[in-house]
């Protein structure tokens, strides 16, 4: 009886192909792009999946620069995975500094998964259940492209996570000194990254390659026809039903969005992040090129690409001197208590 009443609630419409393909896009982007791993939201269904069908979240961001500051090279393309992880993060102006570093011991495996599985199997289980209990079968294929589109998002990010790895690996290979590199992103803010050259070179600024092309170009393509199948089906279930749906979607893309839950320093299997925040209270940018300890060649290098002025403004120069001369002092003093 109540749940023929379910089936017939009908007080309201909603649009729900506006929900689907509207709501948490951008967000989602940066957090599915960024490749970082969600204990919450690793299974769970979202919202926007075309995102991941289109391949969306590894196309290029524009507006970042790097400057390699020990090898003299200034790159403004960025791998899309990268840019997306940077920009999710919540960085000071000037002040963060980072050290990427390699975990040759660090693998996922199935039983690291198991907690994440559970909480994707209670959400779908949940969106699949209801319709058939109601006898909505529109509700059922509504479901079942839903979880066809988990199913391709697994697939999709998986093969772009074993690409970094492999590509780390590679680089780590080919050297693995560490170098000083200094970025500026788009919304305006500078970090400094120390990081293994070639880690730098075949991982952050170039974009890894899937490992199975195929089988990623299949899941793409299963991922449109989920899609197509999603957007016509919500529209034709019951109102409870639709409810239901668009409540565990939001839920879930609210948590991936948001990044709660995300192990934000370790990327795919391989990356290790270490992050530092200096403590300036006017978190400037010249403490910031103190910080990098340049040398004359260096500071060279960064008056030509304009990060540093011309010595013709002295009074910034004089300022910069003062400031080194402190950092280097406060160095000496804390050695010399170290030992």
């Amino acid at each position: 009886m109540i749940l023929s009443l379910l089936a017939s609630w009908s007080p309201f419409k909603i649009d729900a192909l506006g929900l689907v393909t509207i709501l948490g896009a951008t967000e989602l982007d940066l957090s599915l792009g960024s490749l970082v791993r969600n204990r919450l939201t690793e299974f769970l269904p979202l919202l926007a999946p075309f995102l991941v069908a289109g391949n969306n979240i590894v196309s290029s961001i524009p507006g970042f620069a790097v400057y390699n500051i020990t090898d003299g090279i200034l790159a403004t393309d960025v791998a899309g995975w990268f840019a997306r992880w940077l920009l999710c993060q919540k960085l000071t102006w000037n002040s963060t500094e980072m050290r990427v570093e390699i975990d040759f011991k660090r693998v996922y495996r199935l039983e690291n998964s198991a907690s994440e599985l559970v909480l994707g199997v209670l959400g779908i289980s949940s969106i699949v259940a209801l319709p058939i209990l109601t006898g909505d079968w529109f509700g059922l294929v509504n479901a079942v492209s839903i979880v066809l589109s988990v199913l391709v998002r697994l697939v999709v990010v998986t093969q772009n996570r074993i690409a970094v790895d492999c590509a780390a690996l590679a680089g780590f290979e080919f050297s693995e000194e560490f170098i000083k590199t200094f970025w500026t992103i788009p919304n305006g803010r500078a970090v400094t990254i120390y990081i293994p050259r070639g880690v730098l070179i075949s991982c952050l600024l170039t974009t890894p390659h899937p490992p199975n092309p195929r089988i990623y170009t299949a899941a793409r393509v299963i991922g449109w026809a989920a899609f197509g199948c999603h957007i016509i089906m919500l529209g034709m279930t019951t109102l409870v039903n639709q409810i239901l749906t668009v409540v565990v979607l939001v839920t879930a893309t609210i948590l991936a969005s948001r990044q709660i839950g995300a192990d934000q320093f370790h990327l795919a299997s391989r990356l290790n992040i270490n992050r530092f925040d200096h403590p300036d209270p006017h978190d400037s940018r010249t403490s910031a090129y103190v910080r990098l300890n340049l040398s004359a060649t260096e500071e060279r290098k960064c008056v030509a690409w304009s990060l540093l002025p011309h010595e013709s403004n002295q009074q910034w120069w004089r300022k910069y001197r003062t400031l080194l001369g402190k950092e280097q002092e406060c160095y000496r003093i804390q050695r010399a208590e170290t030992v």
